[in-house]
């Protein structure tokens, strides 16, 4: 009997704890710069990215993020000038710290690190060739904004760095480094 009639607290307790803390979901988009120069030539400086961010920030000082993000380029080959097209998949986890201003409340800027797994699809299309490339690879990543909050609704300016290397098929390693850099819309839950 006892235990049936703790079991209301309990309920009681494991609500109350998981609804004090914090959490987001947020929709990102902005440019993705490419920092190594082969695949700019072949690719341009920067591609639209989009990306999905959820958070969970159990005080004001410290959180942890869940990123989702893609971003897709066309392109053609320097030697051959064939069309190939790049695909970037990127999920990565985190810490962030964040840092609030007393002399401005509706302004946190914020500093994050992890890690990231990216998958890198490449498609070469010429007369004579059909090649596809898909490889994964693991790095760190690196997070940087400022979140203008006046609600449940936010703003976030972000500066993201994603480090990224993946062997080729001559076993060389290409770096798809990238700095991310735009705005995203959050919701507070």
């Amino acid at each position: 009997m006892s235990t049936l009639k703790s079991f209301p607290l309990v309920c009681c307790f494991l609500t109350s704890s998981l609804f004090s803390h914090q959490y987001d979901l947020e929709v990102r988009v902005g440019l993705s710069h490419l920092t190594k120069t082969l695949l700019n030539d072949i690719y341009g400086k920067a591609a639209f990215d989009a990306e999905l961010e959820a958070h969970y920030q159990p005080n004001r000082y410290v959180g942890y993020f869940v990123n989702l993000s893609n971003f897709y380029k066309k392109g053609y080959t320097p030697d051959f000038d064939n069309p190939t097209h790049l695909n970037n998949l990127s999920l990565s986890i985190g810490p962030k710290f964040y840092f609030p201003l007393h002399c401005s409340p509706c302004l946190t800027p914020y500093l994050g690190a992890g890690f990231t797994g990216t998958w890198i699809h490449i498609h070469d299309q010429g007369d004579n060739i059909i090649s596809y490339f898909d490889k994964g690879a693991f790095g760190p990543c690196f997070k940087s904004g400022v979140i203008l909050n006046r609600s449940r609704f936010y703003v976030d300016i972000f500066f993201d760095y994603y480090i990224g290397y993946v062997k080729n098929y001559e076993q060389e390693y290409v770096n798809f480094s990238n700095l991310r850099s735009g705005v995203g819309l959050g919701y507070k839950f």
